[in-house]
Protein backbone atom coordinates (compact mmCIF):
# COMPACT_ATOMS: atom_id res chain seq x y z
CA UNK A 1 0.00 0.00 0.00
CA UNK A 2 2.82 2.18 0.77
CA UNK A 3 4.32 1.81 -2.79
CA UNK A 4 1.09 3.02 -4.49
CA UNK A 5 0.48 5.77 -2.39
CA UNK A 6 4.34 6.92 -3.37
CA UNK A 7 3.51 6.79 -7.09
CA UNK A 8 0.82 8.71 -6.16
CA UNK A 9 2.29 11.60 -4.67
CA UNK A 10 5.32 11.37 -7.62
CA UNK A 11 2.44 11.59 -10.07
CA UNK A 12 0.63 14.33 -8.58
CA UNK A 13 4.00 15.94 -7.77
CA UNK A 14 5.06 15.60 -11.05
CA UNK A 15 1.70 16.47 -13.35
CA UNK A 16 1.94 19.83 -10.33
CA UNK A 17 6.01 20.44 -12.24
CA UNK A 18 3.64 20.29 -15.60
CA UNK A 19 1.18 22.48 -14.88
CA UNK A 20 3.59 24.97 -13.63
CA UNK A 21 5.75 24.41 -16.89
CA UNK A 22 2.79 24.81 -18.99
CA UNK A 23 1.95 27.84 -17.44
CA UNK A 24 4.82 29.23 -17.55
CA UNK A 25 5.07 28.87 -21.14
CA UNK A 26 1.65 30.29 -21.67
CA UNK A 27 2.34 33.52 -19.76
CA UNK A 28 5.56 34.01 -22.21
CA UNK A 29 3.00 33.40 -25.16
CA UNK A 30 5.45 30.25 -26.66
CA UNK A 31 2.91 27.17 -25.49
CA UNK A 32 2.39 26.24 -29.25
CA UNK A 33 5.94 26.37 -30.31
CA UNK A 34 7.60 24.80 -27.31
CA UNK A 35 5.31 21.72 -28.25
CA UNK A 36 6.03 22.24 -31.91
CA UNK A 37 9.77 22.65 -31.16
CA UNK A 38 10.31 19.77 -28.94
CA UNK A 39 7.72 17.41 -30.12
CA UNK A 40 6.50 16.93 -26.90
CA UNK A 41 2.84 15.55 -25.48
CA UNK A 42 3.30 16.48 -21.54
CA UNK A 43 0.38 15.08 -21.02
CA UNK A 44 0.84 11.46 -22.59
CA UNK A 45 4.23 11.56 -20.76
CA UNK A 46 3.26 12.58 -17.72
CA UNK A 47 0.55 9.39 -18.04
CA UNK A 48 3.36 7.07 -19.56
CA UNK A 49 6.60 8.01 -18.01
CA UNK A 50 6.19 9.51 -14.58
CA UNK A 51 6.70 6.01 -12.48
CA UNK A 52 10.00 5.56 -14.15
CA UNK A 53 11.70 8.90 -13.66
CA UNK A 54 10.23 9.45 -9.77
CA UNK A 55 13.39 10.58 -7.75
CA UNK A 56 12.86 7.29 -5.51
CA UNK A 57 13.12 4.15 -6.16
CA UNK A 58 15.27 2.03 -8.40
CA UNK A 59 15.88 2.85 -12.25
CA UNK A 60 13.38 0.36 -14.13
CA UNK A 61 13.07 -0.24 -17.29
CA UNK A 62 10.12 1.66 -19.15
CA UNK A 63 7.12 0.47 -20.42
CA UNK A 64 6.69 -0.24 -24.60
CA UNK A 65 4.01 3.09 -23.70
CA UNK A 66 6.53 5.11 -22.45
CA UNK A 67 8.94 4.51 -25.00
CA UNK A 68 5.99 5.09 -27.26
CA UNK A 69 5.24 7.95 -26.00
CA UNK A 70 8.92 9.20 -26.09
CA UNK A 71 8.94 8.43 -29.90
CA UNK A 72 9.54 11.79 -31.45
CA UNK A 73 10.77 13.76 -28.72
CA UNK A 74 13.52 16.11 -29.23
CA UNK A 75 15.67 15.51 -26.43
CA UNK A 76 17.56 18.49 -26.22
CA UNK A 77 14.75 20.84 -26.99
CA UNK A 78 13.47 18.91 -23.59
CA UNK A 79 16.70 19.44 -21.35
CA UNK A 80 16.74 23.36 -22.74
CA UNK A 81 13.18 23.91 -22.51
CA UNK A 82 12.12 22.17 -19.44
CA UNK A 83 14.85 20.43 -16.98
CA UNK A 84 14.75 23.37 -14.29
CA UNK A 85 11.52 23.16 -13.87
CA UNK A 86 11.01 19.63 -13.35
CA UNK A 87 14.14 18.28 -11.79
CA UNK A 88 13.40 18.69 -8.28
CA UNK A 89 11.00 16.22 -9.04
CA UNK A 90 12.25 13.91 -11.60
CA UNK A 91 15.26 11.79 -11.66
CA UNK A 92 17.61 13.25 -14.09
CA UNK A 93 19.82 10.58 -13.94
CA UNK A 94 16.47 7.84 -14.61
CA UNK A 95 15.25 10.21 -17.31
CA UNK A 96 18.34 9.68 -19.23
CA UNK A 97 18.05 6.04 -18.53
CA UNK A 98 14.53 5.98 -19.72
CA UNK A 99 15.14 8.06 -23.08
CA UNK A 100 18.52 5.59 -23.73
CA UNK A 101 16.74 2.17 -22.77
CA UNK A 102 14.04 3.09 -25.26
CA UNK A 103 16.58 3.69 -27.87
CA UNK A 104 16.44 7.38 -28.10
CA UNK A 105 19.95 8.94 -28.75
CA UNK A 106 20.75 11.20 -26.28
CA UNK A 107 24.09 13.01 -26.62
CA UNK A 108 26.64 12.81 -24.78
CA UNK A 109 27.76 16.22 -22.75
CA UNK A 110 24.46 17.58 -23.03
CA UNK A 111 23.67 19.56 -20.42
CA UNK A 112 20.13 18.32 -19.08
CA UNK A 113 19.34 20.86 -16.17
CA UNK A 114 21.86 20.69 -13.63
CA UNK A 115 22.57 17.06 -14.90
CA UNK A 116 25.34 16.47 -17.57
CA UNK A 117 24.69 13.60 -19.75
CA UNK A 118 27.92 11.07 -19.98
Amino acid sequence: MAIIHANMNIRRSLGMAILVMVATTLMHGNHIQVSAQCGANIPVLVAECSDFVGKSGPKVPPSQDCCAALSGVDIPCMCKRYAQQIENIVSMEKLVFVFQTCGLTVPHGLQCGSSTVP
